[in-house]
């Protein structure tokens, strides 16, 4: 009889022992692997989203850096002049030219260049005089109020040996007939 029972308890041990096996096997190792894969898988998207959230506030960044742009170009856009009135431009060039004794050679303009919502026009100016006036001129033509950009200056004494010769490029710049000036944002 007692080796019965311990023959039974081998037997309910062994059972017991192969079913916990089977359970390894069949159960918990690939749960074990199911979890690991999730655990990968749940990683990988926090990083994504974390990768998303940072593109996110990039953007949020990018639209105000855009705003900002946006109202910058208006600001610029109402300064320009709706036309390029190179005319009057000129008679302001040979009356700063008479004030300072200068004598203006020669004025070849270019045709004017569109530029997107600009148009840009070259005018090449040949002045002769004395060196101050000559930089005096540059000076109050950076100072213009419209949108002035001295371009290619050149600078030579002339033929007589007293006074210098300048040719400068002078470049103005206006909106295209397309381009109205946006309202201020306070004016809406």
């Amino acid at each position: 009889m007692g080796s019965n029972v311990r023959r039974n308890q081998l037997i309910l041990t062994s059972a017991l022992g192969l079913i916990l096996v089977m359970y390894l096997l069949a159960y918990w190792l690939p749960r074990r692997r199911q979890n690991e894969s999730l655990r990968s898988e749940i990683q990988q998207t926090q990083n994504q989203v974390a990768r998303e959230k940072q593109q996110v506030a990039q953007l949020a960044q990018l639209r105000s850096e855009v705003v900002q742009i946006e109202a910058f170009k208006n600001t610029l856009m109402r300064a320009l002049p709706a036309g390029l009135d190179d005319n009057g431009f000129l008679v302001q060039v040979h009356q700063l030219a008479d004030q300072r004794d200068l004598s203006i050679k020669n004025v070849t303009p270019q045709p004017p260049a569109p530029l997107l919502d600009l148009q840009q026009k070259t005018i090449r100016l040949e002045v002769t005089g004395g060196f101050a006036s000559l930089t005096n001129l540059v000076y109050q033509l950076e100072s213009m109020p419209r949108v002035v950009e001295l371009g290619d200056f050149e600078l030579e004494r002339d033929k007589s040996g007293d006074l210098l010769a300048a040719k400068l490029d002078v470049k103005l710049y206006a909106r295209s007939p397309a381009s109205p000036p946006q309202p201020s944002e306070g004016s809406e």
